[in-house]
């Protein structure tokens, strides 16, 4: 009985967010992407890009388009950065369970590591952006 209220509460947040998904890539023109492989690379894919961002806003490589401001001058604190690649850690940690999961067989667990992951990689793009990055 306890099993399913599990599986379908990780089916509902899969499917809530989803819908994110959907809404949020359509308004930059990206095809969102569809089923569990194209939803596990896009996070290894959102991981990597977010490391990215961090690191080049750490370097202040940013700063070429905006003059007024030192070219050497940081983006965001070596804090934020350490925080934004803790997060990103744990959802890399979570996308490789979800891959696991899902290659054992064990659907419910893979899907909603996947969804957890997608949340914390949603939320680490949220916290950039509330510090003017990306």
């Amino acid at each position: 009985m306890m099993k399913n209220k599990i599986i379908g509460f990780c089916a509902g947040i899969a499917a809530a967010l989803s819908m994110f998904a959907l809404v949020g890539c359509a308004q930059i023109g990206v095809t969102p992407a569809q089923g569990f492989e194209q939803q596990l690379s896009y996070g290894y894919a959102t991981v990597t890009a977010i490391r990215n961002v961090t690191a080049d806003a750490l370097a202040g490589k940013a700063q070429a388009a905006k003059p007024d401001k030192a070219a050497t001058r940081s983006l965001i604190a070596v804090s934020d950065a350490q925080h934004v690649l803790t997060v990103t850690d744990a959802a890399r940690t979570c996308l490789d369970i979800a891959r696991m999961s899902k290659l054992t067989g064990d659907t419910p667990t893979a899907l909603g590591k996947l969804s957890e992951a997608l949340t914390i990689l949603a939320a680490a793009q949220a916290y950039l952006t509330s510090h003017g990055v990306g």
